[in-house]
């Protein structure tokens, strides 16, 4: 059936990938591979890097880390804080290179004040807000609920 005052319309994008339910034979397309993420700038462990407006929520969350290893000392705790480290190594990866918005690292640095002062209830709002916002702009999951044990420690 023609278009009146024209030729039919296209059957799809110029040059696309062709419509469910193409012709019979015709060749499947592929879809195109994810792009990996770029190679991170320093190896994983390092954080000489973590730049000034990062380093308050750094020294927090390291000093807490570290406070968390000191009430933990028997050995069937060992676990339970190497597991903690795992969790959170990747945000202290993700500082000193930088992947991280500005605004979630701010948002961090807020967090950790509140942690800072043993204000659990403004430090679980912050990273529920962390956590909502901050998940549609940077990928903050692996290291938020090592956030929210600390923060539970308080």
């Amino acid at each position: 059936m023609q278009h009146a005052g024209g030729p039919p319309p296209p059957s799809g994008p110029p040059g696309g990938p062709p419509r469910a339910g193409g012709a019979p034979g015709a060749p499947r397309t592929s879809t195109p591979a994810r792009a990996q993420p770029p190679a991170p700038k320093y190896p994983p462990g390092d954080r000489s890097h973590i730049p000034d407006y990062a380093q308050p929520a750094y020294r927090v969350i390291s000093q807490l880390l570290e406070r968390f290893k000191q009430m933990s000392p028997q050995p069937n705790q060992r676990r339970q804080v190497e597991n903690l480290e795992q969790r959170i190594n990747p945000l202290f990866d993700a500082l000193n290179c930088e992947t991280l918005s500005r605004p979630v690292v701010d948002q961090l640095t807020v967090l950790t004040r509140a942690m800072e002062a043993h204000d659990r209830p403004a430090a679980l709002a912050l990273h529920v807000d962390l956590l909502t916002r901050g998940s549609q702009t940077d990928d903050i999951g692996m290291w938020m609920s090592g956030v929210k044990q600390l923060i539970m420690t308080l």
